[in-house]
């Protein structure tokens, strides 16, 4: 109904700036900090940096975008590949708190932290590949590390 342009692209900008050196994107931003510092790179809330730029694509189809921002999202990759074993991230996970097994102390589910974090990370590669296309790159590293992750959560979890 509004064309919401203008608001995504400051809150990516938001977002931008609010990434580490390393890569790892918080899991809000503006992020204050030290605030939720031990859910940097969280699933789902990390990851909605390469989602949102999915879609202003597909809402806007503004390769600008893709490229200004692929960079971050490269490097929010190799993060996750350097903050992972076997798919699970060592940073804290909501997971699934509205679950009806949801621990009301700890706010977390039964849902296994793993499938969140290997969901979200076959995603991103889908999402990379996507933005390789659009650029006109190579994107074959994400198809194959696309692959391994669905093999991965085909025969673990």
């Amino acid at each position: 109904q509004f064309d919401c342009r203008e608001m995504w692209l400051h809150y990516l900008s938001l977002i931008a700036e609010a990434v580490r050196e390393d890569g790892a994107i918080p899991c809000i931003a503006p992020n204050a900090k030290g605030f939720l510092d031990n859910a940097i790179g969280a699933s789902g809330w990390a990851d909605a940096f390469l989602g949102i730029l999915s879609d202003y694509y597909d809402f806007y189809n503004d390769k600008e975008v893709i490229k200004k921002y692929f960079p971050i999202a490269e490097k929010f990759i190799a993060w996750l590949d350097n903050h992972s074993t076997n798919y699970r991230r060592n940073t804290y996970c909501f997971s699934d708190w509205l679950s009806v097994n949801a621990d009301l102390v700890e706010g977390y589910g039964d849902v296994d932290f793993t499938v969140f974090d290997i969901s979200f990370y076959a995603l991103d590669c889908l999402w990379m590949q996507k933005f390789c296309k659009i650029l006109n790159i190579d994107g074959e590293k994400y198809r194959i590390k696309h692959e391994r992750a669905k093999r991965y959560f085909l025969r673990n979890l």
